[in-house]
């Protein structure tokens, strides 16, 4: 009896071994958890930093349209972003931009963000400013609402000292029931010269349909950008970028804008550098 006990132990014990269950070792599989514990922090926290927007539906108080505030506009409107403007060195396209206004009878300036390179440039610049236009850019003496979108931190000051219309990081334009709402777009990467690789080099405007798509901003509503360094437009997806005025990290100027015509109620893309012959509808 005990050896048909002791026979049938050795069998089950046999059978166990033929599954081959695997031993852990706890203390190393502790390790291995808590690896991959940190690699998933560091990777939202990467994530979080760089791509904000992603967050959105997470937390509405990372949107900046809760905050933002609404405003009428009459008249046509020049939306201009990324100047760069630093105090050692004079605009170079003042003629240009005063020519544009002009010609196209603009009653409105919409500056959407990165107007100054550093906030110390801002503060030397400001100081030279009078009945808040600009003398920078070669405005002076034009009647001209100007409004100032603020972008990213390490360019524009967050609490600038002007006369300027200074609209936090985030307005809603409307102009005749159309919606315009103007973002810097450092939330969409808050790094430039990734929006700009992606951008150029894997889709035109793909972070700013995104970034739309995540604020939550309803189809029919154009938002206009900047940051990314890339001029477009897309009447489809009702987005656009408005390109840049300065040399930046090897990224040349594009001396763009967009402009909407209030009488038709359209935007399009225009090249103020080589202005009245490169007007273009997009």
């Amino acid at each position: 009896m005990f050896l048909a006990a002791q026979s049938k132990n050795v069998h089950l014990t046999w059978s166990y071994t033929k599954v081959g269950i695997p031993a852990f070792d706890v203390p190393e599989m502790s390790e291995f958890l808590v690896i991959i514990s940190l690699a998933i922090i560091a990777i939202i926290a990467v994530l979080f930093i760089e791509f904000r927007f992603l967050f959105y539906p997470f937390s509405s108080n990372l949107n900046p349209l809760t905050s933002a505030k609404q405003y009428e506009l009459t008249g046509n409107t020049l939306f201009i972003s990324d100047l760069h403007l630093r105090a050692t060195a004079p605009f170079q396209f003042t003629q240009e931009l005063r020519s544009c206004v002009n010609e196209e009878e603009i009653a409105n300036l919409v500056i959407d963000g990165d107007l100054f390179d550093s906030p110390e440039d801002a503060e030397r610049i400001l100081g030279t400013e009078s009945n808040g236009q600009l003398e920078y850019l070669g405005l002076r003496n034009i009647q001209l609402n100007t409004y100032w979108i603020l972008g990213s931190p390490p360019h524009d000051p967050r609490n600038p000292n002007t006369h300027l219309h200074v609209l936090g990081n985030c307005a809603i334009f409307t102009c005749k029931g159309l919606s315009i709402i103007a973002y810097h777009g450092h939330d969409m990467s808050m790094k430039g010269g990734i929006a700009h690789a992606i951008d150029r080099f894997v889709s035109p405007l793909l972070m700013e349909k995104l970034w739309k798509r995540f604020a939550h901003v309803k189809v029919d509503s154009w938002v206009v950008f900047g940051h990314s360094h890339i001029p477009g437009l897309d009447t489809k997806a009702r987005v656009a970028n408005c390109g840049a005025w300065a040399t930046y990290r090897l990224v040349h100027p594009t001396g763009t804008g967009v402009v909407l015509k209030a009488s038709s109620q359209t935007l399009c893309l225009i090249t103020i550098t080589s202005y009245g012959s490169s007007t273009r509808d997009l």
